[in-house]
């Protein structure tokens, strides 16, 4: 049995996918996470080790790479492919963990905290998940970290689709046989490298292209920069240039060690700032971890004269049914953590972003995809290894941190029979980028993951906590508003 999300055969690494393994070093990892939250109070069974087994075993067929590992081709020559694991070990991969009780948010978060700072083993299948027991209320979590070499946001919520329900009570099926395919020989592998250097002229081309359409982008970009420099401001204050992001504490040498931070914003609270100020969800989430930051940075020492950089991913439009791995663009946008007025943060956000979408900002795909596939894959990886050994981020500060907002289901579901509470994404933070915040939908709510360096954040959970209490005061003046008018 073989299903649309089920690759066959040898699929090599598309450029990007492929260098997202180069973000693998002595401090970060290059694994993103999701903790979702269940009721399991309906199951007549326990959710246990045992449950999410049998449940990840009936949906693998639908779960892409899941049952695949890297094989890299001699010498480097070329991008790595996936290939069958024939020593597929599915008690690997599954796992458990009890808390220590009383099983309270603090407890999860620095167990949670533990595993996502672990780096995966890069000779298996790229993915592990944990049943976490414990928790206060009868509450029961699963954790799932998956390299992003295999999943970007989009592709990370179609396999979240695979493994749940729409009804409660459900209980996994039997699992399907899994026959492996012979895994290719390094020799096959050098000759599909000997014909991928046919493609390097025509690589070469749509990079040039690429380049030439993105530069009206990059002279939008530029134009606050080259402002200050003569002294002048004006309408072009409200673009962001990757090339002036200020310091902060975060912005730092990243330890080994992470802190989480969670929350679950009310979309029904989003939408009514939304509606008040004439703006959309997304900006009004910006201006509310602007809020969240400008308080962290005072408390911390941080100066807040000048708004943050961050980069917003960008997913790409596209069938992308049975595909795994990234399709994803990046556009910079400016955070107004300089603005004390809370609305005024909402309509600044909502300014930048669109200038930014007018001026055509995100990065185009042919740009850095292009650039990656021309780069033989040996020259990449030391390429990334000494990118990040010199700090590059740390000395540049292209930007201040990630800020993403993934799209998720907007109806109650369930896992492996137990209802779904709250999904929270954990995602990536890199030497110079020491703190990302994630926001992902379901239901009624946002989940929101801060993942911090535990040096640089130690507090990840007050930026989590300071999200909501910008939503409340927002919230406040949205009705203050209604009332006006």
């Amino acid at each position: 049995m073989t299903d649309a999300m089920t690759p066959t055969g040898p699929v090599q690494l598309p450029g990007l996918d492929a260098a997202f393994l180069g973000l693998e070093a002595s401090r970060q990892t290059g694994h993103v996470g999701s903790l979702a939250v269940l009721d399991p109070s309906g199951l007549d069974v326990p959710f246990d080790l045992a449950h999410l087994r049998a449940l990840v075993a009936e949906r693998l067929p639908r779960l892409g790479h899941f049952r695949r590992r890297l094989k890299h081709v001699p010498l480097g020559l070329d991008r790595p492919y996936w290939v069958d694991d024939v020593d597929f070990d599915l008690e690997y991969h599954v796992r458990e963990l009890a808390l220590a009780q009383p099983g309270t948010q603090e407890i999860l978060l620095d167990a949670v905290a533990r595993i996502h700072e672990r780096p995966l083993d890069l000779t298996r299948p790229l993915w592990e998940s944990y049943v976490i027991t414990g928790l206060e209320g009868g509450k029961v979590a699963v954790y799932t970290k998956v390299h992003h070499a295999m999943i970007d946001g989009v592709t990370g919520v179609e396999l979240f689709v695979s493994l749940i329900d729409l009804e409660p009570g459900r209980l996994p099926g039997d699992p399907a046989p899994f026959e492996p395919q012979a895994e290719p020989s390094g020799l096959s592998l050098l000759a599909r490298a000997a014909l991928g250097v046919t493609r390097r002229p025509k690589d070469a081309v749509t990079l040039a292209a690429a380049a030439v359409r993105y530069l009206p982008a990059l002279a939008f970009q530029a134009q606050p920069m080259l402002s200050r420099l003569i002294g002048r401001s004006g309408a072009f204050e409200t673009a962001a240039t990757p090339l002036r992001a200020p310091a902060t504490p975060f912005n730092t040498r990243i330890s080994a060690q992470r802190r989480i931070g969670l929350a679950r914003l009310p979309l029904e609270d989003l939408r009514t700032i939304k509606s008040a100020f004439g703006v959309s969800v997304n900006d009004v989430v910006l201006a509310v971890c602007a809020g969240s930051l400008r308080g962290w940075l005072q408390r911390h020492g941080g100066a807040t004269n000048t708004p943050l950089v961050t980069m917003v991913p960008v997913a790409l439009a596209g069938d992308r049914s049975g595909a795994a791995g990234n399709s994803v663009t990046a556009m910079f946008t400016p955070l107004p953590v300089h603005l004390d007025d809370p609305v005024q943060r909402v309509l600044a956000t909502h300014s930048s972003s669109r200038a930014a979408k007018e001026h055509g900002a995100a990065i185009p795909q042919e740009l850095y995809e292009g650039g990656i596939q021309f780069a033989p894959p040996i020259l990449l990886s030391r390429a990334m290894r000494t990118f990040f050994d010199l700090g590059v981020l740390r000395r540049v500060r292209t930007f201040n941190t990630v800020v993403s907002n993934i799209p998720g289901p907007d109806i109650t579901v369930y896992l492996g029979g137990a209802m779904v509470e709250t999904i929270y994404p954990l995602s990536i933070i890199v030497d110079g980028m020491g703190m990302n915040i994630t926001l992902q939908g379901l239901g009624k709510h946002l989940g929101v993951g801060v993942v911090g360096c535990r040096r640089a954040v130690p507090d990840a959970q007050s930026i989590a906590d300071g999200l909501l209490t910008e939503i409340d005061v927002l919230l406040a003046a949205a009705q203050a508003q209604a009332k006006g008018d």
